[in-house]
């Protein structure tokens, strides 16, 4: 298994800090694979959080043209 690790350096992430992918730009990952460490609770809010708030900066992309 591996991670999509959220950084805000392509040296140490994978996935900036909007969760798109730093080789892809149009592939965005929302799943807690972005986390940076292990969760030691239930990760179900945090990735809901963050998943909204990458639809969120999609959402403006598209309408930024």
């Amino acid at each position: 298994g591996g991670t999509a690790r959220m950084h805000a350096s392509p040296e140490y992430g994978v996935t900036d800090a909007w969760n798109r992918l730093y080789d892809a730009a149009n592939v965005v990952v929302c799943d807690a694979s972005c986390f940076t460490t292990g969760c030691e609770k239930n990760p179900t809010l945090t990735a809901m959080a963050l998943a909204s708030r990458a639809a969120e900066r999609l959402m403006y992309d598209l309408k930024a043209g």
